[in-house]
């Protein structure tokens, strides 16, 4: 299976522009759901979700806290398992 991605162009911080990969999702949860652009990272092995859209939504996370590496620098994340579901409308 393929798929094509649309990429965006964002400003960083630092004032550099970088082209990113994106894709419109909408994320439930228990009768909650917020729209996004998410950008695609195809060579990821997990995914990650700022801690506001948790909270927005009611997503409790309880979890291990660690550090890990960006390209952006070091973050604080908290490792926790969420099932999701990945739906193509046309």
């Amino acid at each position: 299976m393929a798929f094509a991605f649309p990429y965006k162009k964002e400003k960083l911080p630092n004032g550099k522009e970088v082209f990113r990969p994106t894709i419109p999702i909408e994320l439930g949860y228990k009768g909650h759901s917020m729209k996004f652009v998410a950008i695609v990272d195809s060579g990821s092995d997990v995914s990650y979700m700022p801690q506001w859209i948790a909270d927005a939504l009611g997503i409790e996370i309880k979890g291990k806290t660690s550090v890990v590496d960006t390209v952006n620098g070091k973050i604080k994340v908290i490792e926790d398992f969420l099932n999701a579901t990945i739906r193509h409308r046309k």
